[in-house]
């Protein structure tokens, strides 16, 4: 299950893909997940949220722009 969240950052959280840093105010993506072990929650930047909107509807996910380039 992949829920997405809207609330504000009290505080700067780095990316949980690229590290890159959401600070308060900046826009991001909050994603549950069920694991088999429990509960687990990432924030993600904008690009690394677009990666996985793209993966989950079937393409690769990957950081590679409309000419198939790395």
């Amino acid at each position: 299950m992949v829920s997405a969240h809207f609330e504000m950052l009290r505080r700067s959280h780095d990316c949980d893909r690229c590290g890159t840093s959401i600070r308060p105010g900046d826009e991001y993506a909050a994603v549950d997940g069920i694991t088999p072990a429990g509960d687990l929650r990432v924030l993600l930047c904008t690009d690394c949220a677009a990666a996985l909107g793209r993966f989950l509807d079937g393409g690769d996910g990957g950081d590679r722009d409309d000419d198939g380039a790395a």
